[in-house]
């Protein structure tokens, strides 16, 4: 058995940090998420399921911080969002898509802060709107 210690850490039974692949179930017993821990914290890839067993979100974790992309994906399996981080903060180009996987937003994000020309699209995939910042 693993849990979280009062530091946010994993640890075993016997209070050792954890090391390994850590997965997490629903009640009716499929896979919820399924992390790799290094000494305790999360640190390299996840990947996270709806209960039906659909791959929900897969991202990558360095030293406990969310870093490089991360794609989440609607309960119909298709692309719902492509994300990037770095050191657990926004950085690099997102691309938002509407509940058929139509990309209708790209943002750009550097160090957090919105940066560079963000652009809007209907579902056609026509550009409807632009702002530079």
């Amino acid at each position: 058995n693993v849990s979280l210690n009062a530091i946010g850490k994993y640890v075993e039974e016997n209070g050792i940090l954890f090391n390994g692949n850590l997965e997490t179930e629903y009640l009716s017993g499929t896979t919820e998420c399924i992390y790799e821990i290094t000494d305790g914290v999360k640190d390299g890839k996840i990947s996270v399921f709806y209960e039906n067993g659909l791959l929900k979100e897969t991202g990558s974790f360095n030293e406990g911080k969310k870093n490089g992309e991360w794609v989440s994906y609607n309960q119909d399996g298709k692309m719902a969002s492509i994300a990037f981080y770095k050191n657990d903060v926004k950085h690099g180009t997102w691309k938002i898509c509407d509940d058929k996987g139509v990309v209708r937003s790209i943002q750009q994000y550097n160090n957090g802060k919105r940066t560079g020309t963000w652009k809007s699209f209907d579902a056609t995939g026509k550009l409807t709107e632009s702002a530079t910042y």
